[in-house]
């Protein structure tokens, strides 16, 4: 058996001395990259702002304040170095003209456990729908005609609507232009009773993104 001198003992005591010194990070990596969800093309320019919810004194704070602010690069990329504490929540809102701005929350016992993060990130281009409704001749106080769309987006007070939309009469002329998701089919069911008879379908019209489809039904 070989004999043990102290001096066997230092490098394992060098060993503990530092592995009791290491250091927590001084910052977490909050990163993503922003995707067309449609197209599945990484999208350049988006404002991404970041905004923090403090715990002070063991109190949750009710405000969100804004940290920072960056655009995303030519692949698509964000990153932001943000201070390793406990923080209650965090905030990403993305922003970029002809997208439909949104906004993502993470808790913060999760940034605490993975020590940041680093997604993928969807947006949805934008696209306007221009219908035209009008009742051709001959025309009867009877006529009637209604529409909706069976895949309006949610949760956006601008856009295209599901409801139904109802027009009955002889003078029916009218115009509206409301927002859709772009570069996807929209799906109009329509009904309508001329002369009484009545008739009704399902059409596809294509959105075009960052532009006007023109939707026109004359019965």
């Amino acid at each position: 058996m070989g004999i043990v001198t102290k001096y066997m003992f230092i490098p394992l005591l060098l060993l503990i001395i530092l592995m009791g010194c290491e250091r927590t990070a001084e910052t977490i990596q909050i990163a993503g990259t922003l995707v067309d969800s449609i197209q599945k093309i990484n999208i350049e320019d988006v404002t991404v702002e970041l905004y923090t919810r403090k715990i002070e004194n063991g109190i949750y704070s009710a405000n969100y304040d804004l940290a920072s602010s960056i655009n995303t690069s030519a692949d698509g990329r964000f990153s932001f170095e943000l201070s390793n504490r406990t923080w209650a929540s965090i905030k990403l809102f993305f922003l970029k003209e002809g997208y439909f701005n949104w906004e993502y929350e993470i808790e913060g016992d999760i940034l605490k456990r993975d020590m940041g993060i680093d997604e993928v990130y969807n947006m949805q281009a934008k696209a306007w729908l221009q219908f035209s409704i009008k009742n051709g001749s001959p025309t009867d106080s009877n006529d009637l005609f209604d529409f909706r769309l069976l895949n309006a987006p949610d949760n956006c007070q601008e856009c295209c609507s599901s409801d139904n939309n109802t027009y009955l009469g002889m003078l029916v002329n009218e115009d509206f232009i409301c927002l859709a998701i772009g570069h996807q089919d929209v799906i109009v069911q329509w009904n309508k009773i001329k002369a009484d008879v009545q008739t009704g379908g399902t059409d596809r019209f294509f959105a075009s993104a960052f532009d006007t489809t023109l939707i026109e039904y004359v019965y």
